[in-house]
């Protein structure tokens, strides 16, 4: 059995230390499935970084795994422990969500330079900010949003995708976080518009969508969620919500637990 490689990339982007590309690949012929993170997130191969697990489990079954992180200021983010708003304008301010979704773009045109879309089915999986990212790139709403802010789209021509996955991203928040600090971050500060977001999401056609819902996720309802789903056009559709999981899919009724991603990966195999 061909064992994967780990490779690591580097992409230009907008904001920042650039974008930051790590993969557990080698697989010729085989799916590569893009992990796009959620916002202020971490994404890599460290042993207990979300992200890394998955592209561990995806590997294992065969599936070429990458990992892009956009870009910040710092990448330290255990300095600040549990203080994520800390955290957040520490290696974040002044970056928007435009520039988030230029790094985004950056790195799945050095994704598409590496494993080229020809021989390799391209997928994208993102959580919650990530699958905002994969709709807008999927629906053709990129090039708008970034020109608001002087930014022209990295992509070299079209991608086409195969695949795309949603974890925990909805059409709009919840209203109890509207009326906190939690849109006032930076990145969250300049979302696109719902209509925006949806239209995207109406342009967007693939061969496989697949969506997931943590049924106590507490950044989006489940009815956002599909809302954001629903109007993807796909041979074949499914939405999932697994039982007492949280928005970020890493507690089980608010312990700690792998067992959603497996659950996720499991799900994901037969298509």
């Amino acid at each position: 059995m061909t064992t994967a490689k780990t490779i690591r990339l580097e992409a230009p982007g907008a904001f920042g230390l650039g974008v930051r590309i790590e993969a557990l690949a080698g697989f010729e012929g085989a799916p590569v499935v893009v992990l796009l993170h959620g916002v202020h997130g971490t994404s890599n191969l460290e042993e207990e970084n979300k992200y890394g697990k998955l592209a561990r489990l995806l590997a294992g079954e065969g599936i070429n795994a990458v990992l892009v992180e956009t870009g910040r200021l710092r990448r330290d983010p255990r300095t600040f422990g549990t203080d994520r708003d800390a955290w957040a304008l520490s290696a974040f301010e002044g970056k928007s969500y435009a520039m988030d979704l230029y790094d985004v773009l950056s790195g799945l045109e050095t994704v598409r330079r590496r494993w080229h879309p020809d021989r390799f089915p391209l997928w994208l999986w993102g959580f919650s900010l990530g699958g905002i990212h994969a709709v807008m790139t999927a629906g053709g709403g990129a090039d708008e949003a970034l020109a608001e802010e002087g930014l022209k789209n990295p992509l070299e021509g079209a991608v086409p995708l195969d695949g795309i996955v949603l974890s925990g991203s909805g059409l709009r928040g919840r209203k109890e976080l509207a009326s906190g600090d939690f849109f006032s971050l930076p990145v969250l500060d300049s979302l696109p518009s719902s209509e925006a977001l949806a239209a995207a999401a109406a342009a967007v056609t693939v061969r496989r969508a697949q969506a997931f819902y943590g049924s106590l996720d507490g950044t989006f309802s489940e009815q956002a969620c599909r809302d954001l789903w629903e109007p993807i056009r796909a041979e074949r559709k499914g939405f999932h919500v697994i039982e007492r999981a949280d928005h970020a899919f890493r507690n089980v009724d608010g312990v700690p637990s792998d067992a959603p991603l497996k659950e996720m990966v499991e799900r994901l195999l037969p298509i």
